[in-house]
């Protein structure tokens, strides 16, 4: 499952339209894999929009041996407004929508996503949009 999570924020952290999406020129700092441990006194400080990568589920498959069905959530937060939260969504689903490559020992295809839940929380000003994404990978 490192391999894929490596492979997704290579894929991420790389695009430029991406980054202006986020207002960065430079996503490491907005993306992340697992979930941002940030107590709650601080979360003002925490640079929004962002995108969180974790690892939810792994089954695995007879044939052909070795393969692989994993399921990862993807997460974008955003305190500006619900339309940067869509726009970030977009590009992150045409990235990584049936896109397929090798991370190190493992040759990963993207499948699907699947499961959008939109989010609004009104005493924070925060939009979530949370969906999980289904990948094949050998």
């Amino acid at each position: 499952m490192t391999d894929l999570i490596q492979y997704a924020l290579g894929l991420l952290k790389t695009d430029s339209t991406l980054a202006g999406l986020l207002n960065t020129t430079t996503p490491i700092k907005t993306i992340f894999s697992g979930p941002v441990d940030i107590v709650k006194e601080s979360q003002t400080t925490l640079g929004l929009p962002l995108i969180t990568i974790t690892a939810v589920s792994e089954s695995f498959r007879s044939v052909p041996q070795g393969a692989r069905d994993s399921r990862i959530s993807l997460d974008i937060w955003s305190r500006n407004s619900e339309l940067q939260v869509h726009s970030i969504y977009e590009r992150v689903c045409s990235l990584l929508n049936f896109q397929s490559g090798s991370s190190n020992s493992s040759w990963v295809a993207w499948e699907r996503g699947s499961g959008l839940v939109s989010q609004y929380e009104s005493d924070a000003r925060l939009w979530h949009w949370s969906c999980d994404m289904t990948v094949w990978s050998v």
